[in-house]
């Protein structure tokens, strides 16, 4: 995918711009608060109209103003799209080529993208949530029945969390336990399927920029094994009944899965370094980069990426950035010969 253009008005500090970008390496350079992060901000925008950094619609447009905009059009092979975001205190509307959207999450399979961001240093430190959450969305840009099935999943586990809140009936929980199995298997199918494409191509990237020398392995831990998924899940929630119903909501299932990421055996949760952690988080947010092929690669934002990186690690990054389609980098100053520069002032 390739977005080729971006028109900002009253969007944070930008009351009225327009910028041409390259198919390839786009690198947003000045210094601190000129805006560069609200521009790849907005670029994020059109993927999920919603920023990564505030809930808030009003944070995002300009004091004493009413609505934000947000628009550009993305080229996905011989496939043309204007979307476009309007941004109110109360609400936001997305549109594709001039109709509004019935859905906002029909946009993350009309323009996809991949994010780092600084904060993503601490990803393998932070909760659980945060690493299952990028396995949800991963997965539902890509997979409209992911996104489904995850929706139904989640209706599910708070009728059957009310259920046990209020003590009702037997027959309901095991009416709405059976429905919760049912709702996780394919879930846990399709992360498994993809877990399976992701992780070799997670520890290529991780040892083309840590060094080839390096050990990295993933970890996921699953509730259960997928086969016998159905039998095995219908035993265990027989099982944790009671404790369940002590302590008022679903205490484990496919919503309490984790994973882990090992450095020379090592948990980098404890034990990698803050530049090593920084790196290792990149490489699996930007993998999922690798898995799609021609048209259908997502776009590559990377948020003050060279931050805190040595020489050799940004070098090595550098060779990596062609490889992943159309990026947007944000930096105080220009780290890729013959990249398209854009200059915040």
């Amino acid at each position: 995918m390739i977005l080729k253009n971006l028109t900002l008005r009253q969007f944070r500090n930008h009351t009225h711009k327009n910028y041409l970008f390259s198919p390839s390496i786009n690198e947003i350079v000045g210094r601190n608060g000129t805006g560069k992060t609200n521009l790849v901000e907005a670029i994020h925008l059109l993927c999920l109209a919603r920023s990564w950094r505030t809930a808030e619609n009003k944070k995002l447009i300009q004091k004493d103003k009413n609505e934000a905009y947000v628009g550009g059009e993305v080229e996905e092979g011989s496939l043309q799209r204007k979307i476009e975001v309007v941004l109110q205190k109360e609400g936001r509307v997305a549109l594709v080529n001039g109709k509004p959207l019935a859905k906002l999450s029909q946009l993350s399979g009309l323009f996809n993208c991949v994010l780092f961001t600084p904060e993503d240093s601490l990803f393998f430190r932070d909760s659980p949530g945060v690493r299952r959450l990028f396995l949800d969305e991963t997965l539902s840009r890509t997979s409209p029945a992911y996104l489904h099935n995850l929706r139904q999943f989640r209706h599910i586990l708070q009728e059957r969390n009310a259920a046990l809140k209020e003590r009702r009936d037997d027959a309901l929980l095991e009416t709405l336990t059976e429905q919760l199995i049912l709702s996780e298997e394919p879930l846990v199918k399709e992360r498994n399927l993809f877990l399976k494409r992701l992780i070799p191509v997670f520890q290529k990237t991780s040892q083309f920029l840590l060094g080839e020398e390096r050990k990295v392995e993933f970890v996921y831990h699953p509730f259960l094994k997928e086969e016998n998924f159905v039998q095995e899940a219908r035993d265990f929630y027989q099982k944790s009944k009671e404790r369940d119903y002590l302590l008022g909501s679903t205490q484990n299932g496919i919503h309490r899965e984790d994973f882990e990421v090992s450095l020379e055996r090592e948990n980098a949760a404890n034990f990698a370094s803050q530049g090593e952690g920084r790196i290792l988080s990149l490489a699996l947010k930007i993998s999922p980069s690798f898995l799609e092929e021609g048209d259908k690669k997502p776009v590559a934002i990377l948020d003050d990426v060279f931050g805190e990186l040595d020489k050799e690690h940004a070098k090595n990054l550098v060779r990596l950035l062609p490889k992943l389609g159309q990026c947007f980098i944000t930096g105080t100053e220009e780290h890729i010969y013959q990249s398209h520069e854009i200059v915040m002032k």
